[in-house]
């Protein structure tokens, strides 16, 4: 309300009455003043409109900036651009109102002379401006929030959508193999078998199948999958090589160094972990970090912060030039203190001489002989022990500075090591390259199953058979036991693509809530402009008025036509 105060203080003209009782002199001498009161209330709107263009300006170019990262959909800058956008608002509104309050004094002289009728009308007007802006406002920020939420919902079901596909792959790839098995079970060679009639069974599968996967080893589709696996095994060397150099960036600092705790963890790196449990021959488990950059932020401070520490301990440890009395931040340096140690020994050794020096009935300082012997050996000893407290102090300062210049030098170091261009490079070529994969393992799975299928599934199946029961009355037993499988399966698929369906759901409703949003502005935007050229007209026509011309006065007989006072 203090910008509608203020502000409202500008809108408003001013009429000075006619004193019917003054001089023609006073008449104008009311004039000048009218005049003088309406230039400074236009002066002051001048500066208020540029205040408001200023601000306007500065919104202007907080939201562009949060626009950009959401056109770009990179979902790091769209969080940072919220922050920002956030922040900027604030300031904007902070800015705008000490501007204004800059012109209080001014405003408060002119507003004497204003009329209070018309001013109470324009405060209402900038009242309810600015609570119509600060709608919209609230508005935005919502809208920018939702954006941002929308933007995670969306990256998180994308990641779901390729876990969901794997599982249910995984879990038809079982249903197949259980119906394989029930259909091999349920055959009649399996009718009335014994254990040992099982267990040839089993012998003869087991030939057939090792038989069929000689041949099928030769097969196209076996030479193609080879092929992909050691490139894509030298390109996953080469990210996990890559990825120790980010490890080692994080632990290139004393986190104490930087915010005085050990138990911090400190990014120099924005980076999304991805991990990924894929279907293809020898890769079945990756991570890797996606979109890796450079955290400006964080590594800026951590420069800053080593350098201040790096100074301090310096600054701290002195140079062996260092006098007796030098210091820093208002503390003696170590060199200093054992400059001033050693001095002290010196001075205490020589009284210590001079008392040895003396006659029997000699004075030092005012003590005898003995005393002035026994006194300096004292002084001797103490400053012994100065001088010795004063070198380690100066070992661990010197410690203390080496330690410093060994974290700068390990953090300088470990960024430079890393060429993130280079890394990113490797992420993308390695994608490509299993993707590569994945189509050959695709290919590689059509094949086996028609060559090496049905014979896996008969060895399977007897195999799993003798394993489940030592007879073969246990057939039906075993095929209810693949049937209960089968149905848990199911189920696990079934789940999934339920959890999908809530997340596509709630993703649904965020992006309803983003479209009533954008209507709630766009009908807001309109309320705002109306009231804002209501307050601009009343401003104006009021602000704009000429000064009125001076009342003439009939002129009487008696005063021949002189103006009445």
């Amino acid at each position: 309300m203090m910008v509608a105060v203020l502000l409202g203080a500008l809108s408003l003209g001013a009429c000075v009455d006619d004193n019917e009782s003054a001089s023609v002199t006073n008449i104008r001498d009311a004039k000048a003043e009218q005049l003088r009161s309406l230039a400074t209330l236009n002066e002051a709107k001048a500066e208020a409109e540029l205040i408001r263009a200023n601000a306007e300006a500065a919104l202007k170019n907080a939201k562009a900036a949060y626009e950009q990262a959401q056109a770009d959909k990179e979902q790091f800058e769209l969080q940072k651009a919220q922050e920002e956008y956030a922040i900027a608002i604030e300031n904007i509104r902070l800015q705008y109102q000490l501007d204004l309050l800059r012109l209080q004094k001014k405003i408060q002289e002119a507003q004497n002379e204003l009329d209070d009728a018309e001013y109470s009308r324009i405060t209402e007007l900038f009242g309810t401006y600015f609570y119509e802006l600060d709608v919209l406002t609230g508005y935005q920020e919502d809208l920018v929030k939702e954006q941002a939420k929308l933007a995670r919902l969306e990256a998180g079901i994308t990641t779901a959508e390729k876990e969901n596909a794997e599982t249910i792959l995984q879990q038809q790839q079982l249903i197949d193999q259980y119906n394989a098995e029930i259909e091999v079970l349920k055959s009649e060679d399996f009718e009335g078998l014994d254990n040992s009639e099982l267990y040839a069974k089993l012998a003869a599968a087991r030939t057939k199948y090792e038989m069929a996967a000689t041949s099928f080893a030769n097969n196209q589709a076996c030479s193609d999958l080879m092929a992909t696996v050691a490139p894509l095994q030298e390109a996953d060397a080469k990210i996990e090589d890559l990825q120790e150099l980010v490890d080692d960036i994080e632990d290139a600092t004393t986190y104490a160094v930087i915010d005085g705790t050990l138990n911090s963890y400190v990014s120099y790196y924005i980076y999304e972990t991805v991990t990924s449990i894929i279907p293809a021959y020898q890769v079945e488990y990756v991570t890797f970090y996606s979109d890796l950059r450079l955290n400006e932020e964080q590594t800026l401070l951590a420069t800053r912060d080593l350098a201040d520490e790096l100074a301090k301990a310096n600054g701290e440890l002195g140079k062996p030039e260092d006098k007796k009395d030098t210091q820093y931040e208002g503390a003696l340096t170590a060199y200093a203190m054992l400059a001033l140690a050693n001095e002290n020994l010196k001075t205490a050794q020589d009284n210590l001489t001079k008392a040895n020096g003396l006659g029997k009935d000699d004075v030092l300082n005012g003590m005898d002989k003995e005393t002035a012997i026994k006194t300096y050996t004292q002084d001797v000893r103490d400053a012994e022990l100065a001088v010795a407290q004063a070198k380690d102090n100066l070992a661990g300062k010197q410690a203390a500075a080496d330690e410093a210049l060994e974290n700068q030098t390990k953090f300088k170091d470990a960024i430079a090591a890393l060429d993130v261009d280079a890394y990113n490079k490797a992420v993308a070529d390695f994608e490509t390259l299993l993707e590569a994969q994945q189509d050959a393992y695709t290919a590689w799975q059509e094949a086996w199953n028609e060559n090496l299928g049905d014979l896996s599934a008969e060895y399977n199946a007897i195999y799993n058979l003798i394993s489940y029961g030592e007879a073969g009355a246990d057939i039906n037993a075993r095929i209810a036991e693949l049937e209960r499988k089968i149905a848990e399966a199911n189920e696990t698929i079934a789940g999934v693509e339920e959890n999908l369906t809530d997340a596509t759901w709630t993703l649904e409703n965020a992006e309803a809530t983003i479209a009533e949003l954008q209507e709630k502005i766009k009908a807001q935007t309109v309320i705002v402009e109306s009231c804002k050229a209501a307050l601009e007209a009343a401003i104006n026509s009021d602000l704009d008025e000429e000064t009125p011309s001076e009342p003439e006065t009939p002129e009487t007989p008696e005063e021949g036509g002189e103006a009445a006072a």
